[in-house]
């Protein structure tokens, strides 16, 4: 009777203790995450982000319902990420699933998905099997997230060549979970969005040209067109009774000019740049486009002296008058002759337009170009630094085959006839040329020594620096790179997204994230670019050994921890049994 009574009171405590356990957990979230990666736990930035938050938000996910295993798989890890989110945000997050198929009326269902789309949240046509049978659906991987009464779209499911489909895509998009929702809630909760301005009046790219970098900059800026019009206020504010100026824009982007710069417009950059003003610098060095060669077979490129020159070289760089060819590069589809009443296509190596990346040479990796896969550009040319106080990080290079075309290049269309022994030559190779080149810290202005008066320097208004303060700007010797192409449509030319291949017809190329990267780090949004370019080890199952094992493993995963646990209770009472026996007899 007292062994009874201890088994009992044993029972009873250890049963309080895991209530207890159980109901301090309750109040503090804990996880413990041992992948190598640390794929399962948030960024410190995005605990902060989610700590600090004042308001409530409501996220209504659309991704739910009766949908193929590894879309279930993307709808646990939303579920659970939002989870942590709300256990760290003092349950300001809430959330709810909601299946879009609201009703067995196809005309309700159609009428409520028209409202998602036009809302934001986009569809995706898929294709599966079910017990051997083809199936469609359509399914909304997407979700409003609703603060201060405005309902803000999230697409979850991300696409591109780099991708395939199916399970790849869906394991990608769970990667990229944490970034597009801390990237949706910073961008609408910060107090005041940074200001970038976009540089027109000398001959720099049209706003269809840069519509998509725009759609993707304006999720975490403001946007607007500046003309310089030598007015030394056109970027930034004289601060009374200080000899400082107040910027205007936090960045600025200077997006392939054509047209030269006079000693004004160049000043009033010069000193929006010594007062913290960050750029984008985007150049042509010379004047070359695919355009040129449509009536005929070749073109020359020639300088375009843009008065820039003599600036950049002070701050720590030389955009040389030159043009890269490049054996790993884009092709080209050109006329290949008559094919019957038609005209035939053919693909030809482009070598003016280079694929760059990022390799060994470049190790190890800045945070801006980790884990990117190739930039497209066209017409690049080299970039050499100079040896100055400047930081300089090099982001980009052409490939170990490639050469430069010094000034005037002809350029020819005939160039694809050549193989790689044109290249193969160690007397005429320049390889990994610098294409893109981060400067970091204290600018020496560009009017510095070179005849400033008096009157200029001394003046309240101007409040001239010849010194920057601590300031960073990223030169990229290439202004295509920043450049969508377009398609005729309905309402006039339409834009492609940037880094399409009209030839594969999907996203190939990373230039959205190399500049989204780029502008982050210069506006300190570093923790942004982390997310984006966080990346974890797919571990996938072979999917024909599951289909063709598919009862077996249903058993391991479920049947066999059930028979465990039994065969492992019936041992006890048996076990029990023969003591308690002993013990009576």
């Amino acid at each position: 009777m007292v062994r009874k009574s201890n088994d009992i009171v044993k029972f009873v405590l250890s049963a309080a203790i895991l209530i207890v356990i159980a109901v301090v957990l309750s109040f503090k979230f804990f996880k413990l995450d041992l992948t190598e990666e640390n794929r399962h736990s948030l960024t410190d930035q995005t605990i902060e982000t989610l700590a600090n938050l004042e308001e409530r938000i409501f996220f209504k996910v659309y991704l739910t319902g009766n949908i193929p295993s590894e879309y279930k798989k993307l709808e646990k890890a939303i579920e659970e990420k939002l989870d942590e989110f709300r256990d760290y945000s003092d349950d300001r997050i809430e959330y709810e699933f909601v299946n879009p198929y609201i009703s067995d009326d196809e005309n309700e269902n159609n009428k409520f998905w028209e409202k998602l789309y036009d809302g934001g949240v986009k569809f995706s046509n898929i294709e599966y099997r079910e017990n051997g049978i083809k199936q469609d659906l359509v399914l909304f991987p997407g979700a409003f997230m609703n603060y201060k009464g405005i309902d803000y779209p999230i697409n979850f499911l991300k696409s591109s060549s780099k991708l395939g489909a199916g399970q790849d895509m869906v394991n990608a998009s769970i990667t990229n979970l944490e970034y597009e929702l801390i990237s949706k809630i910073s961008q609408h909760t910060r107090d005041e969005k940074p200001k970038i301005g976009i540089l027109e009046g000398h001959g720099e790219l049209m706003d269809v040209q840069l519509a998509s970098i725009q759609q993707s900059l304006r999720e975490f800026y403001l946007m607007e067109r500046v003309s310089l019009d030598e007015n030394i206020n056109a970027l930034s504010e004289k601060l009374p009774a200080k000899k400082s100026r107040n910027l205007l824009y936090d960045a600025i982007i200077v997006a392939k000019p054509t047209k030269s710069f006079n000693k004004k417009d160049q000043f009033v950059l010069d000193q929006y740049v010594m007062n913290g003003g960050k750029v984008m610098w985007l150049i042509d060095p010379m004047a070359a486009d695919l355009d040129s060669l449509v009536n005929g077979e070749q073109a020359m490129s020639v300088p375009l002296n843009l008065g820039l020159e003599n600036m950049l070289f002070d701050y720590g760089v030389r955009i040389n008058n030159d043009l890269i060819i490049d054996y790993n590069c884009a092709p080209l589809e050109v006329d290949g002759g008559p094919m019957g009443d038609k005209r035939k296509k053919m693909l030809v190596p482009w070598f003016y337009s280079p694929r760059l990346f990022v390799d060994s040479v470049l190790e190890p990796y800045h945070p801006i170009n980790k884990n990117l896969n190739n930039i497209i550009a066209e017409f690049a040319s080299s970039i050499d630094t100079i040896q100055n106080d400047v930081t300089k990080t090099v982001l980009l290079t052409s490939s170990e085959v490639s050469r430069r075309l010094k000034s005037p290049v002809r350029i020819n269309i005939n160039i694809a006839q050549f193989g790689f022994e044109y290249f193969d030559n160690k007397a005429t190779l320049n390889s990994h040329s610098p294409i893109a080149v981060l400067l970091e810290g204290e600018f020496s202005s560009a009017f510095k020594n070179r005849g400033v008066s008096d009157t200029i320097i001394n003046s309240a208004d101007i409040a001239y620096k010849d010194v920057s303060v601590p300031n960073a700007m990223v030169v990229i010797s290439d202004g295509d790179i920043i450049r969508n192409d377009l398609y005729p449509g309905e309402n006039g030319y339409e834009p492609f997204p940037l880094g399409f291949d009209p030839i594969q017809r999907v996203i190939a190329y990373d230039n959205t994230e190399f500049l989204m990267n780029c502008m982050n780090h210069l506006l300190n949004d570093n923790a942004v670019i982390s997310l984006r370019t966080r990346t974890f080890k797919s571990r996938l199952l072979n999917k024909a050994k599951v289909e063709q094992n598919e009862t077996l493993l249903k058993f391991l995963n479920v049947g066999l921890p059930i028979l465990i646990v039994g065969v492992f209770g019936i041992l006890m009472f048996i076990i029990r049994k023969r003591k308690y026996s002993k013990t009576a007899v």
